[in-house]
């Protein structure tokens, strides 16, 4: 069983808050071996020493660092909030190595740094479960910027913008270094934002796509041919 925790340090672990409340949904009892991890790469090996009524001691038994992630950095043009938060479990569930919330022409709410801001624990926490459900050690960041911000960046590596009108399809062969995978929000990207990023338009092997179907696809195709 994985169990995201913060606080990992000692030889000795009590869970409370929201561990405790998972160790308790899943039936844990005393002697049963855990994984904790803190979703910075802190992971300990430990078993169930005792439970009370609001928190559980654990003996950790062996720690080790969690390897770094692999996959794509999301750029999520936002979607509706209900989209957006079943996109980032999935995401998570399949392997990124971080998100990038951009807000686009097309972006069918207001948003804004601060609203990014009293949503983020919430969104953060969705991931956290996320980690636990597909174990994975690391909870990658999510960030927020505006689309003209993100295409004024300078490139680190290698972009693939998903749009169903491009001529290039989705590479077919494994993929190295660091890319962006791109996904618009319901309505896809504006006419100038394509335009600004055509170089980097790719489509899937498909119809059109809702945002979170385009969002699995994408994901899925890069992890099958670079074998996450």
């Amino acid at each position: 069983m994985y169990i995201f925790h913060k606080e990992i340090g000692g030889d000795h672990v009590v869970l409370t808050n929201d561990a405790f409340m998972h160790l308790k949904a899943l039936r844990i009892k005393v002697g049963s071996s855990l994984v904790l991890f803190n979703g910075e790469g802190g992971v300990c090996e430990a078993v169930v020493a005792s439970i009370s009524r609001r928190e559980a001691k654990c003996e950790v038994r062996q720690r080790k660092r969690a390897e770094p992630l692999r996959g794509p950095r999301l750029v999520l043009g936002i979607p509706k909030i209900s989209t957006l938060e079943f996109i980032l479990q999935k995401a998570i569930e399949i392997g990124v190595r971080e998100i990038l919330l951009v807000e686009s022409e097309f972006t069918p709410l207001r948003f804004s740094q601060k609203y990014f801001d009293s949503k983020k624990a919430r969104w953060e926490k969705i991931m956290q479960s996320a980690c636990e459900q597909s174990e994975c050690l690391i909870v990658p960041k999510i960030g927020y910027m505006h689309m003209n911000e993100y295409m004024g960046l300078e490139s680190k590596g290698a972009r693939f913008v998903l749009h169903p009108g491009a001529n290039k399809s989705f590479p077919q062969k494994q993929i190295s270094g660091d890319i962006d995978l791109l996904v618009g929000p319901e309505g896809g990207w504006s006419p100038q934002e394509a335009e600004s990023l055509k170089e980097d338009l790719v489509r899937l092997p498909t119809g059109i796509l809702r945002a979170d179907t385009a969002c699995i696809a994408g994901l899925l195709l890069y992890a099958m041919i670079n074998q996450l």
